[in-house]
């Protein structure tokens, strides 16, 4: 009995100075990581902007606190999709220099400047203000800290899309895939074109709506042969491949074709009956 109580014993003692061992080499305090503590408190940037030829200088400032942490600070101007870029990473400095477009040294108001010429056109655009950390690695240093929109009025006027060349079969068989292609232009450029699609109708002249509820299917300009049939990308040939399952009724079907810009401006539209047996 009493060997099984110095045994007791002798097992309490250990596990005490492994936990002791244990507690030693645990570390004794947090280390911070240091914070990005800068502070952006207001954005100024014209609601509208008007082009002129003597002069299209535009300007944003973005209003920053405890700017210790802050490399850099920028804006980007783009279409307010985003998808057009009208200038990129132009600085903004607090330097009460007036080619940055910063008015006074010092007092937390970062400027920038930049030129719009008169070849953008009118319409809503977008600026983007980025603010460069000096702590966190990249990508997590870059912060998008605001968001304005704005008019831009003034400028080129859009133009249109067209459509011309529809390239489709008079008669097809259910089952049988074929390709069929339509040529867009634009004056604004092929950059401008948002979407190419096409629409439907059976011979019965109902629309054809597919399972997501979408009947405007679209045609690409993407080069991408096996997936959509077009050949060469960015050639404005926008062209797309289609099979008639079986089940659905023969006869004419109607397609109808429209191209939209970026404005949201609707091309011509181009339409052909092909005969499905």
């Amino acid at each position: 009995m009493k060997k099984q109580k110095n045994f007791l014993l002798f097992c309490i003692l250990l596990l005490a100075a492994l936990l002791f061992a244990s507690c030693e080499k645990s570390p004794t305090e947090i280390i911070d990581q240091p914070l990005v503590k800068f502070i952006v408190r207001g954005i100024s940037a014209p609601e509208t902007f008007t082009l002129s030829e003597q002069d299209s200088s535009f300007v944003a400032s973005l209003k920053v606190e405890n700017t210790k942490t802050v490399s850099e600070i920028w804006f980007d101007i783009s279409s307010a999709d985003g998808l057009t870029s009208i200038a990129s990473n132009v600085k903004m400095k607090d330097n009460g220099n007036s080619l940055d477009g910063d008015e006074t040294e010092n007092d937390g108001i970062f400027s920038g400047k930049t030129f719009i010429g008169r070849q953008v056109k009118s319409g809503e655009y977008q600026i983007s203000f980025f603010i460069e950390d000096m702590i966190n690695s990249p990508p997590a240093n870059i912060h998008k800290v605001g968001v304005k929109y704005f008019t831009i009025v003034g400028g080129k006027a859009n133009s249109t899309p067209v459509l011309s060349n529809l390239v489709m079969p008079d008669t097809v068989s259910i089952g049988q895939k074929f390709t069929f292609s339509v040529k867009v232009e634009d004056e604004d450029g092929l950059q401008d074109i948002r979407e190419v699609y096409y629409e439907l109708f059976n011979p019965n002249g109902e629309k054809v709506v597919n399972s997501k509820g979408i009947s405007q299917f679209p045609l690409f300009d993407d080069g991408d042969t096996s997936s959509n049939g077009d050949e060469t990308a960015g050639d404005g040939v926008y062209t797309v491949f289609l099979t008639i399952p079986s089940g659905q009724p023969t006869g004419l079907w109607e397609f109808k074709f429209t191209a939209v810009d970026k404005s949201n401006a609707k091309s011509n539209q181009l339409s052909k009956k092909v005969f499905v047996k």
